[in-house]
């Protein structure tokens, strides 16, 4: 339900980002959670802006409770040269069993 709730009232994606990630920093003080932002100019639309916190929070937010890490960095950076925007979680917790025969990988363009 958080997620319906969230908006970028008065702030810019940075600050939100920013924001939020502080919030969940406080809320799980054994967590160290670092936020590098690489894009000086973001020009998002008002939708691609709330998108992206929203896949931001919850991947933040995934790495919390299912990686049994301390350390949590988001990296956000672009390439010029293709347009791409490259939002990054690493943790240094268990990681994923790549025993499994099913992979999965998720691409977002904006």
């Amino acid at each position: 339900m958080t997620t319906f709730r969230l908006k970028l009232e008065g702030s810019n994606l940075h600050e939100a980002l920013q924001e939020s990630f502080k919030q969940l920093s406080d809320r799980f003080s054994d967590k160290e959670i670092k936020f590098n932002n690489e894009i000086k100019n973001m020009p998002f639309s008002a939708t691609e802006q709330v998108h992206l916190l929203q896949i931001a929070r919850e991947a933040v937010q995934n790495a919390i409770h299912h990686s049994e890490g301390s350390k949590i960095v988001i990296l956000l950076t672009s390439r010029k040269k293709n347009g791409y925007v490259t939002l990054l979680i690493h943790d240094d917790g268990i990681g994923i069993d790549t025993s499994a025969k099913k992979e999965t990988t998720m691409v977002l363009l904006l």
